[in-house]
């Protein structure tokens, strides 16, 4: 027993070793992106939740890097008090773990972290290229994990620390681990599809959408029968013990970032057109038509492939009806993980459209270079893009903060939008020994609100009781950043701002710093004040 399956091992390691260059080859690919869209140049606020992602993840790597020093809930909350972006318990751990795993080894460096997130794109990529390879060929798998990375929204994504790439990831695998259950019936392909459906919820809830792939691998296998096997029902029991407890003590964090408070005929309509419009949008007609001939021509081609097409399509439409049916928000990262499959079954439409014009007459070759040609036109034309991340200029904000005052328990306050006062809690995370300097925002010390913004109220109505909370809380430092979008300017903003310049007051103007945007520079968008 042990003789085959160290031989299936050796089958395996080699069948992989020979792989990895093409695994070298697109890492490299998306760290050129990263650096061309000045990831390693730009601080965490390309989106207003990725300052959260890392100062989260940044709290868990040092939990365990202590030796896991008692009750985490109680560090987490001091850890909290000082770099107020936590987000543990709005999302799953499973990210956090991931990113603890790599900055235990290779330290919690903007650096370190963006690799990282490299490497995750390089493994979506590669796994892509693995799949068109058994489909069609290793020429087609070259040209399918290049695409793939091609796609703005996965090398954009590549230089963010955002959860688009690892649950692209993960949710990939556990459609692939289903599709080997529907070759072999195994239950070891089972569990593995249960584990890593585990592994994609507790990453983020969108992970749910892989509850769909065993239902559309049903009818389209026609495997009904299976319903009565142990091994069908075995994932549903892996997710129940994994992840239902998780979910039931965290339910009312997750709801509060909702964009509903539930599913509505109204924004499953609106939600409909939009995905699949930012669908077009992100792959480009071109790519998105050969994709629906792809995936018309799946059925023709051998019925050993059929589980995996079966899988993929499940991918598909359960990551589409999830965010129909889940009001988590219009947006289109939302629809990242139907890349990979979607580049799979382009391929796949090219290839058939070739052969139909090789049964005209024309030679394959020619055929197959035609339709490649067209679909790369279409893409380089409608869709490719460079976009430089762009957002900077809370670090140096961070240096004069410490070379101003040297005591490591410095007050501060930050107002901001939630871009900006994530970028300053990261980079002073980032730049110091903790748990050092009290980053406070000014959205939670000056206003409650829910976590998307929600119900909004000032607890201060003019500059005085503005500045009495400063002095209750003990604030040294006001950093006002003057170039928040005026859709999201709120009332404690102005307030602050009254406050800070009142001719009468006890707050000193020590400096003024520019910020970028979004790659727009404001040279004097930063203001820095001390009290006297």
């Amino acid at each position: 027993m042990i003789g085959p399956l160290i031989a299936q091992l050796k089958s395996a390691a080699s069948y992989l070793a020979k792989r990895l260059p093409a695994l070298a080859v697109f890492l490299a690919v998306i760290i050129g992106f990263q650096w061309t869209e000045e990831a390693y140049r730009s601080e965490f606020g390309a989106e207003p939740d990725e300052a959260a992602h890392y100062v989260t993840g940044l709290m868990v790597r040092d939990y365990l890097a202590a030796g896991c020093p008692g009750n985490p809930l109680k560090f987490a909350n001091k850890f909290y008090e000082h770099y107020p972006k936590v987000a543990l318990g709005h999302w799953p751990p499973g990210f956090y773990a991931a990113q603890a795993a790599w900055t235990l080894p290779f330290g919690p460096s903007r650096t370190s972290i963006l690799v990282f997130m490299a490497v995750l794109t390089a493994l979506l990529a590669w796994t892509t290229y693995l799949v068109i390879e058994k489909l069609l060929d290793v020429r087609w798998a070259w040209l399918g994990g290049i695409l793939l990375l091609l796609l703005p929204q996965i090398h954009q994504y590549g230089g963010l620390i955002m959860m688009e790439i690892p649950m692209s990831l993960l949710t990939l695998w556990g459609a692939l681990a289903y599709a080997r259950y529907l070759h072999t019936g195994g239950w070891q392909a089972s569990l593995a599809y249960g584990l890593l459906a585990s592994a994609a919820i507790l990453t983020k809830y969108a992970g749910l959408a892989l509850a769909f792939v065993p239902l559309v691998g049903l009818i389209l296998c026609a495997r009904w029968s299976w319903m009565k096997r142990f091994s069908f029902w075995l994932p549903a029991g892996a997710v129940v013990v994994i992840c239902v407890p998780w979910i039931l003590a965290t339910l009312k964090l997750a709801k509060d970032g909702m964009m509903e408070d539930k599913p509505s005929l109204g924004f499953i309509l609106k939600a409909a057109g939009y995905f699949i419009g930012k669908i077009e949008a992100t792959t480009g007609i071109a790519l998105l038509a050969f994709a629906l001939v792809g995936l018309l021509a799946s059925w023709g081609m051998k019925r050993e492939h059929r589980p995996l097409l079966a899988s993929l399509i499940g991918l598909i439409t359960g990551t589409y009806l999830l965010y129909l049916l889940v009001p988590a928000g219009l947006e289109a990262r939302h629809m990242t993980p139907i890349l990979a499959p979607a580049i799979i079954f382009a391929l796949l439409g090219m290839k058939a459209l070739a052969e139909m014009l090789a049964q005209k007459g024309l030679a394959l070759t020619t055929a197959c270079a035609l339709t490649v040609a067209v679909g790369i036109a279409g893409f380089a034309i409608e869709t490719f893009r460079l976009k430089p991340k762009g957002y900077r200029g809370y670090e140096a904000i961070a240096q004069k903060l410490a070379a101003e005052d040297p005591n490591p328990k410095t007050i501060v306050l930050v107002s901001s939008d939630a871009r900006g006062e994530g970028m300053l809690v990261s980079e002073v995370a980032l730049g110091e020994k903790r748990l050092d300097t009290v980053v406070k925002r000014a959205s939670k010390l000056l206003a409650k609100s829910g976590w998307a913004g929600t119900s909004y109220e000032a607890k201060a109505q003019s500059a005085g009781e503005t500045i009495a909370l400063l002095q209750t809380e003990g604030v040294q430092f006001l950093v006002i950043d003057r170039t928040i979008p005026a859709r999201l300017k709120v009332k404690h903003h102005e307030l602050l701002e009254n406050a800070a310049s009142a001719a009468d007051n006890q707050w000193k103007l020590i400096g003024k710093l520019p910020i970028t945007r979004g790659g727009e520079i404001t040279p004097e968008g930063l203001e820095v004040y001390r009290l006297k």
